[in-house]
């Protein structure tokens, strides 16, 4: 699959590793500046993300490392972001005249943010929307140890989720089994919130 990831801190890193390692096309987009700076210029460099943990060990390729929207989302199947919820308005300013109702676009975790992109994307008076999906909490517990490497130290075996509209989430189940592992549906977007560790 062509999949991006928007965020290039621990959890951005580390599922860009993972699913690079698995053979997915992956391209890393970062929006701001305030942290992991040097981190992403190593990447940008290089090319690639070297990988450490309890997933596997290696150095693997990223087909993008930008900072322009243009670059990575257009082409995505699907679009994975990985900035705190503070963030998501930002976020979702930057990627929704971008968005096209072909995309996957997946806050991890949400918070209810696809609510935010869903105002952005009517304000611009578009009537094409991604399908949102929202997870519970991230897949991975990792650190960056250096830059341009990524540990991984745990995983979460389960990966609750909840799609908008809801009505969608068993149809995702198998379509997240190849980049999420098992996935299991929750009724909606604010089950998926009240149920997150970090709330």
């Amino acid at each position: 699959m062509r999949v991006t990831i928007v965020g290039s801190g621990h959890g951005g890193c580390a599922m860009a590793a993972v699913q690079s390692m698995h053979g997915h096309k992956v391209s890393l987009l970062k929006l701001g500046t305030a942290i992991h700076t040097e981190n992403f210029k190593i990447l940008k460099k290089r090319k690639t993300i070297c990988l450490s943990g309890i997933e596997g060990n290696g150095e693997f390729p990223l087909a993008c490392v930008t900072n322009e929207p243009g670059e990575a989302i257009p082409d995505a199947e699907m679009i994975l972001v990985y900035y705190v919820s503070n963030y998501h308005s930002m976020v979702a300013k930057h990627l929704a005249p971008l968005l096209k109702g072909s995309h996957v676009l997946v806050l991890n975790p949400g918070y209810c943010g696809s609510l935010l992109f869903e105002r952005e994307l009517k304000a611009m008076g578009k009537n094409s929307t991604p399908l949102f999906c929202e997870f519970e909490t991230l897949p991975y517990s990792s650190r960056l140890v250096e830059d341009g490497t990524v540990h991984i130290s745990s995983r979460n075996v389960r990966h609750p989720f909840a799609t908008y509209p809801a009505s969608f989430v068993n149809d995702l189940v198998q379509y997240f089994r190849p980049v999420m592992g098992e996935c299991v549906p929750r009724k909606h977007l604010f089950e998926v919130a009240l149920h997150n560790p970090n709330l």
